[in-house]
């Protein structure tokens, strides 16, 4: 009798526990841990039996920009934000807790932490053809979140950088004047306004690899200028168009009386060893002089009747072709230097 009730305990379930893959996960937003309701017996010992983790925990991780994908299974997927903090999962049948850790670490040295780069193939891919498109679009019709204080070759860049990085949802979608199609997905692993520890302030406003000590309003910015662009926020590629891919930057100087400015180009469906007569091989550019936005292709802007603007190796105002930091984590590499130092 006694033997027989023990082993009915042992095989129906006395209570549920929440079964995580793994309970700490770095705030990077895109590592992901597994969640199930498992069920187990009077001694602890798991059973065969699950419930739908949808319909019996209460999710607070919205907060800390983490999101759960439920599956038809019943289990569920849980994807870390960007923002440090504790997820509880609770209900009547269980509860249980998730970490979230901000990782500071800057594998190649660039002034980023790592967890706020596209460190993989399907984001950085994502985000040039919304960073393109983006950009490519300015020269149909201005976008009207795109402030008019912010318009000029810097802002051009800046703006298509952090549209690109959000969430092109219906609501998104309905406010774009005119969009050049891209049918990329949204980029997984980073969301604007919410960059791991970075928020709204995506560029480099200092040199010096990513130190967590000091203050993110000091070490990054929102709105950098050309010449902060081309110091700090990108990796130089070539001097040479041919190298030139989409969603990469032309630099050249522009002499005043006083001093000398920069002024950048974002390159259009340019492809390693394309030729100048492709169709695709354009460029992207705000005027900064007249207002305007303009599209030409490699071979216009070859033709333009002032050298000096030639994206040429032998011409001295060209400074090359360069790539957003964020796109580049292949290897480590010294600092950037001052600018004095980098011009050619």
């Amino acid at each position: 009798m006694v033997l027989g009730l023990g082993l009915a305990l042992a095989t129906f379930p006395a209570r549920y526990a929440l079964s995580v893959e793994r309970s700490a996960l770095p705030a990077d937003g895109r590592s992901t841990t597994k969640l199930r309701l498992v069920a187990e017996d009077v001694f602890g010992l798991r059973l065969p039996w699950t419930k739908e983790v949808q319909s019996n925990l209460q999710f607070a991780g919205d907060s800390l920009g983490a999101s759960l994908l439920y599956s038809h299974d019943g289990s569920a997927t849980l994807r870390a934000g960007t923002r440090a903090g504790t997820i509880t999962l609770a209900g009547a049948l269980a509860q249980g807790t998730i970490e979230l850790r901000l990782d500071p670490r800057d594998a190649d040295q660039d002034g980023l932490p790592d967890a706020a780069e596209l460190l993989s193939r399907e984001d950085r891919a994502a985000f040039t053809s919304w960073f393109t498109a983006i950009a490519e679009s300015q020269a149909l019709a201005f976008d009207d979140a795109w402030a008019p204080i912010h318009r000029d070759c810097a802002g051009l860049v800046r703006f298509a950088f952090k549209e690109a990085l959000r969430a092109h949802d219906r609501v998104w979608l309905s406010k774009r004047k005119r969009l050049v199609a891209s049918d990329a997905p949204d980029v997984r692993g980073l969301r604007y306004p919410e960059l791991p520890y970075l928020g709204d302030r995506p560029f480099r406003a200092i040199p010096g690899p990513f130190d967590p000590a000091v203050p993110i309003e000091e070490a990054f910015s929102a709105a950098p200028s050309a010449e902060i662009l081309w110091r700090l926020g990108t990796v130089f590629i070539s001097r040479e168009l041919k190298d030139a891919q989409p969603g990469d930057l032309l630099f050249f100087t522009v002499p005043t009386a006083a001093d000398s400015r920069m002024h950048t180009m974002i390159v259009l469906g340019a492809r390693p060893g394309a030729t100048f007569e492709e169709p695709g091989a354009r460029v992207v550019y705000h005027t900064g002089y007249d207002g305007q936005v303009k599209r030409v292709s490699f071979a216009e802007l070859l033709a333009h009747p002032d050298p000096s603007w030639h994206p040429e190796a032998h011409n001295p105002r060209f400074l090359g072709v360069h790539r957003l930091t964020q796109l580049d984590h292949s290897s480590a590499r010294p600092d950037l230097v001052g600018f004095a130092e980098k011009a050619p």
